[in-house]
């Protein structure tokens, strides 16, 4: 109880103080009572320092493998780990930080123990604020001279580089001294320097290593398409890695599981990689910093000026000797031109590109570079101010005129020369002539255009996709018939846009296609984004790069119509078979009532009326009558009633044909008869009335597939000239 009206009155202290705007340092306190710990946190960061609260040795020892602090600040006795346990495994984690063990039961044995293991100080529960601070301030100072000792001894290890450097050009000691000079500075376990191979491949060599069974890899080559150190080498770009290596950009040459963290720095010169140096962790419980990446950085800048400088100087005799060869018979334009834009030297081949006779001709006729070269001023300005600013123009195209007034194009690279106290001397560079290469490129847009016009413009669908079926791309007309935007078309596969009785169809394609199935044409039905159906007829082919198939391009056309037309023709196909069965039929039928009609005429004429047997003969004779009409209407359906035009009624026809058209439509379409009592007759022929008739009826039922009502209605129009005008056929 009394700890904690002590660490109260703490806190009623600490609210009162002034507070700074940066923090004091950064601490963790360590107590397995959560108010207690909670109380220290909060008074503490009123005081001005970064707290972190922990309740546990293991939770505390996490924070700072992840963490950089100044101060521990534990309690003594703790459940899972003591204070004197966590406070050796943290030094091991950072040796230079600053351990406080707090403690209410404390002896001479507990700050012996706690020295041993490196404790700058301990504290006595219950402590007021006026006991701890004095004691703080102290630690901060202590660990704020450790890391400016940390921080010379990089300087030193910096600067014995530089003397190195001052005084040889040999390379080897060079090498050897960068090494020395990081493991040093970092606390790394491992080193080793790579330097390109003379051989101009894109290789590296192993040319220096520090550490443990590391000898081995001395002279060991590294290529530069896999490799981390070839990475960085081909990236120019500094590289912090941790724990084991899962990236996709490279892999490990030679695994070492027990790395905890590395680093990886280019050495370069301006634009020039002249090798790269890697330090690895293993023993090092926490990751480098930023801040040792830096202080390498450094080092490999340093290094790699002065492997530069010995390259250079080795060189030196046997470039001159090269410049001039070179420089005569370059094929690009090479030139060195004074501040104010007036040439030194030309080079044949770029008074070749310019039009002139010779470099002599060009110097006398360019008395301003800016103005006769460029043509544009505003293009003078810019080639003026880049350099001012960059020191160098890469890769700059214009266009210009040759002497003869051709319009050519060029590509400009020219740097700054400048001497010892940043004037400039003079400007030099290359000029290329890529006007084949631009006319080629305007051919090349010009062709793309007319393809890409001919693709969105098509009427077919044409689309790509991956081997695993992932759309690639799609054109306007797919947009139209699918109904998807070309960004959700993206977001799509083959499976997510067919029907799915053809999904596993599809699969097989995809399976079997890379293995080289001959079948090019495919069909199935697309389910486009409203949700129906289209009937597609696709030819594809496999898309190879380098040899290996990367995906499927394809046409698909719509053939929804075609097939609704083959279905229709078909159906006609059926009824024009069934007419023709039908009309054989009546006709042999007809045959057979000509004879039963006939002979029950002739029966009635023989007889009189009192016979008993001419009742019979009449219904014979009835029968024979609506048979034979029943047959000229088989036969008018099958097309193969002979003409007999006759004054009919068609208020009959429709009658008579009732039971028939009935049985055409189906029981779902209601067929309703409005029949003109005062129609007059027509001269027409039976059969054939009674044919467009069903003909009428058959369209009006395709017409309603889910049924409907099916009106016939007779009446006696006038037809007059403007009616016949309008209607072509009447």
């Amino acid at each position: 109880m009394t700890d904690h009206v002590e660490q109260f009155e703490m806190k009623a202290e600490a609210k009162g103080s002034a507070l700074s705007n940066s923090p004091v340092g950064r601490l963790i306190v360590v107590d397995d009572e959560p108010e207690l710990k909670n109380i220290l946190v909060e008074v503490l960061s009123a005081r001005g320092f970064e707290v972190t609260g922990c309740t546990s040795g293991p939770q505390a020892l996490d924070e700072l493998r992840q963490k950089e602090f100044d101060l521990l600040l534990t309690d003594l006795m703790m459940p899972e780990m003591d204070g004197i346990a966590l406070l050796e495994a943290a030094i091991k984690i950072d040796p230079q930080l600053i351990g406080i063990i707090m403690t209410g039961q404390g002896t001479i044995q507990t700050a012996v123990d706690a020295m041993k293991v490196g404790a700058f100080d301990y504290v006595l529960k219950p402590f007021r604020l006026q006991t701890l601070l004095p004691v703080l301030t102290r630690a901060i100072s202590t660990r704020r001279l450790r890391m400016e000792n940390l921080q010379l001894r990089e300087t030193v290890a910096i600067y014995s580089l530089c003397r190195t450097i001052a005084f040889t050009l040999d390379p080897q000691t060079v090498i050897s001294k960068l090494a020395d000079a990081a493991l040093q500075q970092t606390e790394a376990d491992e080193v080793s320097v790579l330097l390109p191979t003379s051989d101009g491949r894109d290789e590296l060599y192993v040319a220096a290593v520090r550490g443990e069974h590391r000898e081995r890899l001395l002279g060991e080559r590294v290529p530069l398409e896999e490799s981390i150190s070839g990475w960085v080498a081909r990236e120019r770009e500094p590289l912090m890695l941790e724990g084991e290596i899962d990236d996709d950009r490279f892999r490990s040459l030679w695994p070492h599981p027990e790395i905890r963290s590395a680093i990886s720095i280019p050495m370069q010169v301006g634009n020039k990689l002249v090798g790269t140096i890697n330090i690895n962790a293993v023993s090092r419980p926490r990751p480098f910093t930023l801040g040792q990446m830096k202080a390498l950085t450094i080092l490999a800048s340093t290094a790699a000026a002065a492997l530069e400088t010995a390259s250079l100087y080795a060189q030196v005799q046997q470039a001159e000797e090269n410049y001039r060869s070179i420089f005569e018979n370059a094929v690009e334009g090479v030139f060195q031109s004074t501040p104010d834009r007036r040439f030194i030297t030309v080079n044949p081949s770029l008074a070749r590109i310019l039009g002139y006779a010779s470099p002599e001709e060009v110097i006398t006729a360019f008395n301003d570079i800016g103005r006769q070269l460029y043509v544009d001023p505003e293009l003078a300005a810019k080639v003026t101010r880049t350099l001012e600013e960059a020191g160098v123009v890469q890769g700059l195209e214009f266009e210009t005129d040759r002497k003869n007034g051709e319009k050519i194009w060029l590509s400009l690279n020219m740097r700054l020369v400048r001497d010892e106290t940043g004037a400039t001397v003079y400007r030099e560079g290359t000029i290329e002539d890529i006007t084949e290469g631009k006319r080629a490129e305007e051919a090349l847009r010009e062709s793309e255009e007319r393809y890409r016009d001919l693709v969105e413009n098509a009427h077919d669908i044409i689309y790509s996709h991956d081997l695993q079926g992932r759309y690639t791309s799609m054109n306007r007309a797919g947009a139209q018939i699918t109904g998807y935007t070309h960004e959700e078309t993206l977001a799509l596969d083959l499976t997510k846009t067919v029907a799915p009785e053809y999904t596993e169809k599809v699969r097989e394609m995809l399976r079997k296609k890379p293995g080289g199935e001959k079948v090019t044409a495919y069909e199935m039905e697309m389910i486009a984004k409203d949700g129906h159906r289209v009937t597609v007829e696709a030819n594809i082919r496999l898309v190879f790069h380098d040899g290996v198939p990367v995906g499927v391009q394809g046409i698909a056309r719509d053939v929804t119509e075609r097939k609704q037309l083959e279905e229709q023709l078909r159906q006609s196909q059926k009824m024009e078979a069934i007419g023709q069965l039908a009309g054989g039929v009546a006709h042999d039928f007809n045959n057979l009532l000509t004879a039963i009609n006939g002979y029950s005429a002739l029966g009635l004429q023989r007889i009189d009326d009192k016979n008993s047997l001419k009742i019979y003969l009449e219904e014979i004779k009835k029968a024979g009558d609506r048979a034979a009409n029943l047959t000229r209407q088989l036969l008018a359906f099958g097309r193969k009633q002979i003409l007999q035009p006759l004054p009919i009624n068609l208020n009959d026809v429709v009658t008579d044909m009732n039971k028939m058209l009935r049985r055409l439509i189906g029981e779902d379409i209601e067929l309703t008869a409005k029949l003109d009592p005062a129609l007059k007759k027509t001269k027409a022929d039976p059969g054939q009335v009674e044919q467009i008739l069903v003909n009428l009826v058959v369209n009006a039922r395709d017409a309603m597939p889910q049924g409907g009502n099916l009106t016939i209605e007779t009446s006696a129009v006038d037809l007059d000239e403007e009616y016949a005008g309008r209607h072509l056929g009447v």
